[in-house]
Formats: structure tokens, sequence, C-alpha cells
């Protein structure tokens, strides 16, 4: 019984030494590249190149004029994305031009592969377990269930 008094106290006295010490975890910052912020637009952070041979419109709409075109590997300014869809204004040779998201990648990342090649990927050395064949087609029979 006499034990079970101190036991509160102890648990204050500890967590008022561990804030003094400053031990407490704290979360890291998360770093964040600065965005610039452009009326109308939503940010989008990163470098970007075109992926592919990219047509730059006059307005976010696959039927606007064409003003523009960029080719693949060209670096361009991105100004922002137009709210809810996947066209971004981009600033080129002193205009704003617009231009789907699909056609544009990360500075750093990878180019797209060609369309219809196949990835061989080997099987796992740890996937070694028995081989299972399908039943052949038709060769499937049951009797109904009894009610």
């Amino acid at each position: 019984m006499r034990i079970s008094r101190f036991v509160p106290v102890l648990a204050l006295m500890l967590a008022a030494a561990l804030a003094a010490c400053g031990t407490q975890s704290r979360p890291p910052p998360v770093y964040s590249p600065p965005v610039a912020k452009t009326p109308g637009f939503e940010p989008v952070a990163g470098k970007w190149v075109a992926g592919t041979d990219g047509t730059l419109r006059a307005a976010a709409s696959p039927g606007a004029a064409v003003v523009g075109r960029l080719p693949p590997g060209q670096p361009v300014n991105v100004v922002g994305r137009v709210p809810k869809s996947d066209w971004i204004a981009v600033s080129h040779n002193g205009a704003t031009g617009y231009i789907r998201l699909h056609m544009l990648r990360l500075q750093d990342s990878a180019a797209p592969s060609v369309k219809g090649a196949s990835t061989v990927v080997p099987k796992a050395a740890d996937n070694g377990g028995p081989k299972v064949n399908a039943a052949p087609r038709g060769k499937i029979e049951a009797a109904p269930i009894a009610q």
C-alpha cells in the first residue's frame, strides 16, 4: 500500500526530468523544396523536361491552337498545374503554353520505355516449391450438392 502512493509521484518526476533534459522525441523536420506560387495554378515542384515530342497549346485543351513544340529532353520552366486537370502551364520563349503532364518527366528520372517492350523477371530463388498444373478445360466434373 505504501509503494502505490509513490508511483504517481515518481511518474510525474520522471516526466518533468525528461522534459527538462530535452530527450523527448520530436519528428525530424520535413524538407520541402521551394515552390513558386502563381495565382490560378497549383504549385508543382521539381525540374522538368519534355519526355516525348510535346506540343504546347495556347490553352489547356486538346483542341487549342498549337504555339510550339518541345523536343525530348528539352528543359521546361513549369509555371503550375491547371486545377483539377492533367495540364501543366509552362513558360517557353517568353509566352505561357500548356502541355499534358504525361508528356513531361522529372529531369533526373529515367526516360520512358518503348511501348510494347517486355521485361523478363527472373524466378525468385526462394520460390522452389512444387509445380502446380491447372486442370485441362472440360475435364472438371462435379456432382450436385444434395439438399
